[in-house]
């Protein structure tokens, strides 16, 4: 990129940098940039950041096979996808303060750290990876979050406890289970938050490593479906 388009290009030594490092840095950047793109696939964990995507690209080819302990002994296919987004800055985001976030459905803008829409019907969701987070501008001190999540089919013995917190203030935590479920969370009470970043953080678990036959590689936390705002008199704004 910097030699053939002049721009500033950075690699990093990471698929999954710390949130905090990651969100000094590219407030850094946005003194001095206009704007910030990342290259990045479904495994890439850019927590915290919030994507505009601006093209997707794949591309195929045959290459020698990997083999461990054993000469390679013929070519295979591989594929590569990948996206190219736009960072926003949540402040930037233009979201109204509706009362509840459809995970899923109409999340596009304020979700970060979550896998493709999936589901239908009553339940359209999305997984989260290790660290989601949602901007959620009807966040109030002294209201109440409310979750409705599933572990759907992750395995007993990698238990969904899943850590919430809200503009950088913890919530509490609870085990999710396999089905779905609602989970309230009260807000405390005090000054306005400074950004009502809902944010989520579980152990990742990887359906490839557990199920015979998947081939799915991603680490998946749990799969949220709403999440609801009600303000600190319990009422409707």
């Amino acid at each position: 990129l910097w030699a053939i388009h002049g721009v500033n290009a950075l690699e990093l030594a990471r698929f999954n940098p710390d949130p905090d490092r990651l969100q000094h840095l590219v407030r850094a950047w946005r003194g001095r940039y206009r704007n910030i793109y990342f290259v990045h696939t479904y495994s890439t964990d850019l927590c915290g950041l919030f994507l505009q995507r601006v093209e997707e690209h794949s591309f195929g080819g045959f290459e020698w096979e990997r083999a461990y302990g054993r000469p390679p002994r013929r070519p295979e296919f591989k594929s590569l996808r990948f996206t190219i987004s736009r960072v926003v800055l949540p402040e930037e985001l233009q979201v109204p303060a509706l009362p509840e976030v459809d995970v899923g459905g109409s999340d596009d803008v304020q979700v970060s750290g979550f896998y493709d829409k999936e589901g239908g019907g009553d339940h359209t969701y999305r997984w989260t990876g290790s660290c989601a987070s949602i901007f959620v501008p009807a966040a109030r001190p002294g209201g109440v979050v409310t979750l409705t999540v599933s572990a759907g089919r992750r395995p007993a013995a990698k238990p969904a406890v899943v850590r919430v917190s809200l503009g950088g203030a913890p919530l509490g935590r609870v085990t999710v289970g396999p089905g779905w479920e609602e989970h309230r969370f009260p807000v405390p009470p005090g000054p306005a938050l400074p950004l009502p970043l809902l944010r989520l953080d579980v152990e990742g678990w990887r359906p490839a490593n557990t199920e015979s036959g998947s081939d799915d590689t991603r680490d998946l936390g749990v799969m949220v479906d709403r999440v609801r705002v009600a303000p600190p008199d319990g009422g409707i704004e």
